[in-house]
């Protein structure tokens, strides 16, 4: 009788726990965003969305609320629509309740910028900017995006095979020159500029292409490929830094070698 009763009371108490559970797990769910209308079988709102980003978004706040889930042929998110104070909870809560660097590395930029930018490397380039005498860095980048100029008109004859392509490679000759240094630049080199660029397109295009795929299928196919090119960009960029460390002039680092 006394192992009857050790057995009855063992599952009574399973009894009791599988209920709270269940309950929890109700509860849960009933809390979750409702999900985006008009969903497929396995490729869920991928294509609609693919289709017009902005109208499928924009349709379904109208339809189905301003907070809602939607599935990316696997890949599950949640959209905050134009929701003044839903926005600003977001915006306002913790890493421990929304984390948006963590959303940022889910999103594939683990790969493509790397862990270590992602979590550090926005905290030093604060650091590094606090430190910037802002009145006197506009004359210096005025003088810097001169420089940058005239190394881009020689490098291609004084013709401007691009006009877009020219700006973004004189912002780049200027964040090195300015935040890096001026040595980093010099022994960098062309090649580190193209090198980046040509990361920079891949990187812009990645972005957009894993947005709209599982992570399981765009870390092999478009992730990876990406990392590969950071990797190279990265190499590059140490080279030159152990450069400029060992240089003897003491203006040939910026703020960010410096910090």
């Amino acid at each position: 009788m006394a192992h009857l009763a050790v057995a009855l009371l063992a599952l009574y108490v399973l009894h009791v726990l599988a209920r709270r559970v269940l309950a929890w797990h109700r509860t849960r769910h009933k809390r979750r965003p409702p999900w985006a209308s008009g969903a497929l079988p396995l490729l869920g709102h991928a294509l609609a969305y693919k289709a017009d980003p902005a109208d499928f978004l924009a349709t379904q706040c109208r339809t189905v609320g301003n907070i809602f889930r939607i599935n990316l042929a696997g890949k599950i998110m949640i959209v905050i629509g134009p929701d003044r104070a839903v926005t600003k909870r977001v915006a306002s809560a913790s890493e421990s309740v929304l984390s948006a660097r963590q959303a940022v590395l889910a999103i594939g930029f683990e790969e493509t910028l790397g862990v270590l930018n992602v979590l550090e490397g926005t905290d030093l380039h604060k650091r590094a900017i606090k430190a910037l005498d802002l009145e006197a860095e506009v004359p210096a980048l005025h003088a810097a995006a001169g420089r940058a100029l005239a190394a881009e008109a020689a490098r291609h004859g004084g013709r401007v095979p691009d006009l877009f392509a020219l700006v973004r490679v004189v912002a780049l000759r200027i964040s090195v020159e300015r935040l890096i240094g001026p040595g980093v630049l010099r022994a960098a080199g062309d090649a580190f500029l193209d090198a980046f660029m040509a990361f920079q397109d891949q990187l812009e295009d990645a972005t957009a292409k894993a947005a709209v795929l599982p992570r399981w299928l765009a870390r092999p196919l478009i992730l990876r490929p990406v990392e590969r090119l950071r990797r190279g960009v990265r190499e590059r960029l140490a080279a030159a830094l152990d450069d400029a460390y060992a240089s003897a002039d003491d203006d040939s680092l910026g703020p960010w070698a410096v910090a």
